[in-house]
């Protein structure tokens, strides 16, 4: 570990139940090794499980939660933190332990939203000592998701060309990259939201927790992560014609975009004449016909004091208030 992690002091407690759930692919990283080495010197007891195959994660975070783990740990990327998401939320357990990130992933688009260090130590520190925070978790069709579920759109996105670059913010370059990305196929599509059902032809969509996704790309730029709610981006199909239209409602992003409309729901349904490849936290899956809607303070979660996505206070400090 570097110097300036050494100066980091650990909050020992020596009755805590911890446990990191790690990515086999990390798990011999020399970082992480010292990161869980460090710890475990200050005073804290930290077991480690080591994921070898698909759904590992959520069967270890499954068994974590019925041995009454108080502090349980996600090493690796966004589909290693849907894992146990969903091993969590499905476990049956009375009490849940409360969720930190150690991100180890190509993108770790929830981990950098959040503002959570990419040092392993760091954010193992953070992990296992910072105050809870409750936060909600979306969920399609009884799957779980922290972050996001897209439609229409790959793992990677497009940049925007430089002569647009230049006059659109970091956010609308983000969506128009994402637009120009999707180089999709058309469905005819309904889409129902409370007080109000569109239909549209055309299925490039996210609909968000969290606000970043792509490797960085600002998708859902008023998400929070405890405000009840979805933010939802729909994008139809336009002529090549109309573009300067799409940049000027990706800009001001309202309901009523003819192209594109961003809303904020605590649920929505979507029918879709087709199946249609759908991104849940970076993992593969597809449906024709969908219902999202949010778990609102579904788990305790460790972030930074600083959280961009959090309004809340921490639950310590809530109830030391009250």
């Amino acid at each position: 570990p570097s110097s300036a992690c050494r100066r980091v002091p650990l909050q020992k407690d020596n009755n805590m139940m911890s446990r990191l759930i790690i990515n086999g692919k990390s798990a011999a990283l020399p970082a992480v090794r010292g990161a869980v080495q460090q710890v475990r010197d200050s005073g804290i007891k930290l077991e480690v499980r080591v994921t070898y195959e698909g759904g590992d994660g959520k069967r270890l975070a499954q068994e974590a939660c019925r041995e009454g783990i108080e502090r349980l740990v996600a090493g690796g990327g966004d589909g290693s933190l849907h894992e146990v998401v969903n091993g969590i939320l499905t476990s049956g357990a009375t009490t849940h332990p409360v969720l930190g990130v150690m991100p180890l992933g190509l993108a770790n688009d929830f981990a950098v939203a959040c503002q959570l260090p990419g040092d392993p130590f760091q954010a193992l520190h953070l992990a296992l000592t910072n105050p809870p925070r409750q936060i909600d978790v979306g969920r399609v069709n009884g799957t779980y998701f922290i972050n996001a579920a897209t439609g229409g759109l790959g793992r990677g996105l497009s940049a925007t060309p430089p002569s647009i670059n230049r006059i659109l913010g970091d956010t609308v370059n983000s969506l128009f990259g994402m637009v120009l990305a999707a180089n999709f196929q058309s469905h005819e599509s309904r889409l129902l939201l409370p007080g109000r059902k569109r239909a549209i032809k055309g299925i490039v969509g996210a609909v968000s927790n969290g606000s970043l996704m792509g490797g960085g790309h600002v998708i859902a730029p008023n998400a929070r992560l405890d405000d009840g709610l979805l933010d939802v981006l729909v994008v139809r199909e336009f002529p090549l014609g109309d573009l300067g239209k799409v940049i000027e409602e990706l800009q001001g992003l309202n309901q009523r975009g003819r192209y594109i409309s961003y809303h904020q729901a605590p649920w929505l349904e979507a029918d879709i004449s087709g199946n249609v490849p759908v991104n849940l936290d970076g993992e593969p899956m597809a449906f024709s016909s969908a219902r999202f809607d949010v778990v609102e303070h579904a788990m305790a979660m460790a972030l930074p004091q600083n959280c961009p996505l959090v309004d809340a206070l921490p639950l310590e400090e809530s109830v030391a208030e009250k």
